[in-house]
């Protein structure tokens, strides 16, 4: 019997002998799909066959609902992830993941649903261009991505600060004023209009009375004050949003000099002149000027003094105490004009004197390049300490040298200079002040690292005989780089690198030289090998010095003396080639070590 399928292998089959059709069913397209089977006779029945997606082949699309939003955390975006097996059927139940940069996910895992989409909003509070991506759980590494562009909330722009000159401006004079504008996150809102305006209104020139912000979200006027006097600076939004600021200008300028170091109870004090010019530089005379010092222990000449033709009032101030004192100098012409400087008040010149003088460190290597720095604290005849003074510094004895000859006490009182030298022994350095009050201090300088360069090792034989009868002198010359002798009466030994040669017997150091940086030693040894020896300072590698020595194989002779194993005596005819394990043996008249018998 015959069946009829239409399928995409074919639509007929042959019963077999149990009167069974077999086709197999093949499809691309997901969802329910009836299959007829009919026969020659015109009898069919039906039978629905579900196709499913193909989760293996699963890929994500992504789409948003709007590129551009406010960045408030009130606007947002849908961020919307359709999920496909290969075929583009929708698969239901995959969880996708959701990344973004400077950005608020509603999620960051969510599942597709009956209608296959994987859904969350978006929202920022940060203006700019974000990255947004969403890859599959189970393919981290497939992702794909979008730009959306987070504006600015311009309903929410505020004038959060406003730029014009700190203190007076004169008048007649261009100022800049600037406005600028952000959202309520701090984000520069572009393109804002901003209106300035100045009160009194008739007495100042504005370049442009409305103004767009720039990139930066910031506004920029020019202002010009006819008149002297204070202003309210205003500037503001459509959305109402404003901001103010207080400008003073003045049509005259006041000046004050500043002052050099003076000594506490300087006799003639510190002068201090105050100038008063107008807005075009011309000297105005006849005004009064009004000083004032702060702290106790200053007194000024004078609290009101009048300009001369130069425009110049001058004041005295002299102190009885060490400190520093802030002097106001100010007019008052329809508006207060006032400007202040310092004075600094140190110890007494006259009573100065080198209280302390010291060596940091006290012990430096004679390299030449290695510094002692030195440092004298000078004092008055009270004991305050003397700033800006010159300090006077030499050498008494010795052979160093003196980085600076001279140096200037600083506010603490100290003059510094500093000494380095390139032959052993001690130094003398003195200091001094221009009022007396000398001081020494000692520098020792020793001998620095050894230097390969300056130093040598060697041996008067380059091979000896393995059978302790040869010797060989090792001879060591340690110099420091600038050629200084290293002087040590303990702790040098020569050591073997490497155990090429097991059997080596190296002398007592000769440190009879030692003035000199020469040591001696004398090498013996059995065996052959090439045997490498180092010179050896506390622990330390000298230079990089090494030498080496040859020891070959001994001619042999017969054997002499007797033999002893273990205290008893043997002929040294019976004397067996191997044998004794664990015994010690030692063969004399032979020049031989003593000997644990291994064999």
């Amino acid at each position: 019997m015959k069946a009829n399928f239409t399928l995409s292998d074919g639509d007929k089959a042959v019963t077999d002998a149990d009167g069974k059709a077999k086709v197999t069913l093949k499809g691309t397209k997901a969802g329910a799909h009836t299959v007829t089977a009919s026969m020659v006779g015109g009898k069919s029945e039906q039978l629905v066959v579900n196709f499913t997606a193909d989760t293996l082949t699963t890929q994500v699309n992504l789409n948003v609902t709007e590129d551009n939003f406010i960045a408030n955390n009130i606007g947002m975006t849908r961020l919307q992830a359709t999920v496909t097996d290969g075929n583009g059927n929708p698969v239901e139940g995959i969880k996708v993941n959701f990344r973004g940069t400077s950005v608020t996910l509603s999620s960051t895992s969510v599942e597709t649903d009956d209608q296959v989409f994987a859904e969350i909003l978006v929202t920022s509070t940060e203006v700019g261009l974000k990255t947004v991506s969403a890859s599959l759980a189970d393919k981290p590494t497939e992702v794909i991505s979008r730009l959306l562009n987070a504006k600015v909330d311009v309903n929410s722009a505020t004038i959060t600060s406003q730029e014009i000159p700190e203190g007076q401006v004169m008048v007649a004079q261009d100022i800049a004023v600037k406005a600028h504008v952000n959202d309520q996150f701090g984000n520069p809102v572009t393109h804002q209009p901003a209106t300035f305006s100045a009160a009194p209104s008739s007495q100042m020139i504005i370049s442009q009375n409305t103004v767009s912000t720039n990139t930066q979200g910031v506004a920029e006027v020019t202002m010009t004050p006819e008149r002297n006097g204070s202003y309210t600076v205003k500037a503001s939004l459509a959305n109402g949003a404003s901001l103010e600021k207080q400008l003073e200008a003045i049509d005259e300028k006041l000046t004050l000099t500043s002052s050099p170091l003076i000594g506490v109870n300087a006799p003639k004090g510190a002068t201090l002149t105050a100038m008063l010019t107008s807005a075009n530089g011309t000297p105005v005379e006849g005004q009064v000027i009004n000083f004032s010092v702060t702290l106790e222990g200053a007194t000024l000449s004078g609290g009101k003094v009048r300009t001369n033709s130069s425009g110049q009032a001058p004041v005295v101030l002299t102190s009885n105490k060490v400190g520093t004192y802030t002097v106001t100098a100010s007019f008052h012409n329809g508006v207060t004009i006032q400007t202040q400087t310092t004075v600094k008040v140190t110890g007494n010149p006259s009573t100065a004197h080198v209280a302390s003088f010291i060596a940091e460190p006290s012990t430096i290597a004679a390299t030449n390049s290695d510094l002692s720095t030195l440092k004298a604290t000078v004092e008055d005849g009270s004991g305050n300490l003397i700033e800006g003074l010159t300090v006077y510094f030499a050498l008494k004895n010795g052979s160093t040298t003196l980085t600076s000859l001279t140096a200037v006490t600083d506010q603490n009182g100290i003059a510094t200079t500093s000494v380095k030298g390139a032959i052993t022994g001690s130094v003398t350095v003195s200091t001094v002040t221009s009022a007396g009050g000398m001081q020494t201090v000692d520098i020792s300088l020793v001998a620095g690292p050894a230097d390969a360069s300056q130093s040598i090792l060697k041996n008067n034989q380059s091979s000896l005989k393995g059978d302790f009868t040869d010797s060989a002198e090792l001879h060591l010359v340690l110099h420091d780089i600038s050629g200084n002798p290293i002087k040590v009466s303990e702790g040098m030994e020569f050591v073997q690198s490497g155990t090429n040669v097991p059997y080596m017997k190296i002398s007592a150091i000769d440190y009879t030289q030692n003035i000199n940086g020469d040591y001696k030693a004398t090498v013996t040894g059995d065996g052959e090998g090439i045997a490498t020896l180092i010179p050896v300072l506390n622990g330390v590698h000298q230079a990089g010095l090494s030498t080496t020595i040859e020891f070959i194989s001994a001619e042999t002779r017969p054997m002499t003396g007797t033999v002893s194993v273990n205290s008893a005596n043997l002929p040294t005819a019976s004397f067996p080639s191997q044998g004794f394990t664990g015994a010690y043996y030692q063969l004399n008249n032979d020049k031989l070590c003593t000997r644990k018998n291994g064999g």
